[in-house]
């Protein structure tokens, strides 16, 4: 199925080793600069704030960034200047299982061009329940958007002090390596023929919420690929 394969993004500004397709040997038509920004996720999900961090507003006609859920809900704003809180009350915290949860997209025009360009960075329900923050900038100079992983479960156990860390429909990376990372202790396991792999990461965890995350090591166009999810204790 679709969602077993790596999702590449359509960019003339994608790096070499972003795992998009980068388009050689024409000339696009337009300039490829993209506005970036910080973007910072309150923990439970409900509302993210816009800081614009490229530093380059006056050269678009406009910029408009959104979070909306694999259904379309959402919300947006126009970039206008210093930090925009967004409401997300309405976007989806649930896992879909087909691909992102959600996704934080930037749409913007260049004064003086035709093009309306977009760009969009992929969320997973357990990122926006735990609250981070996301460079934009980042997402797009990395194959964050690469290989489908899914954390199918997380559970903590004493005697030994252990997380086990169980991940399904990798099949895409059948014979990689996958890291997982546990409040800074980290093992790893290969990837099964059926796309599974279970991971168990040695360490003990005081009380708390932790982020787990699972990575490609493989050196490669993989390298890098990465999905989280959220650990109680």
């Amino acid at each position: 199925m679709e969602k077993n394969f790596k999702k590449a993004a359509v960019n003339p500004f994608v790096k070499a080793n972003s795992g998009g397709i980068i388009l050689k040997g024409m000339n696009v038509g337009y300039s490829t600069e993209a506005p970036t920004y910080e973007v910072v996720i309150a923990a439970g999900g409900n509302s993210a704030d816009f800081t614009l961090n490229s530093n380059n507003s006056a050269q678009f006609e406009f910029i408009r960034f959104n979070i909306t859920d694999a259904a379309g809900k959402g919300a947006g704003d126009l970039e206008a200047g210093g930090t925009t809180t967004v409401d997300i009350t309405a976007v989806s915290k649930a896992y879909n299982g087909v691909g992102p949860d959600a996704s934080i997209e930037v749409v913007y025009k260049l004064l003086g061009q035709e093009q309306v360009l977009s760009y969009s960075v992929n969320l997973d329900s357990a990122t926006l329940v735990a609250g981070a923050t996301i460079n934009t900038a980042d997402a797009l100079n990395s194959d964050a958007k690469g290989a489908y992983i899914v954390i199918d479960s997380v559970v903590y156990s004493t005697t030994p002090d252990e997380t086990t860390v169980n991940i399904v429909d990798a099949i895409g990376l059948v014979g990689y390596t996958l890291e997982a990372e546990v409040d800074g202790n980290t093992d790893t396991g290969v990837v099964l023929a059926d796309g599974t792999v279970t991971i168990v990461v040695a360490g003990t965890l005081a009380a708390g919420t932790y982020v787990v995350t699972v990575k490609v090591t493989n050196s490669g166009a993989e390298y890098g690929s990465f999905t989280t999810a959220s650990l109680t204790v």
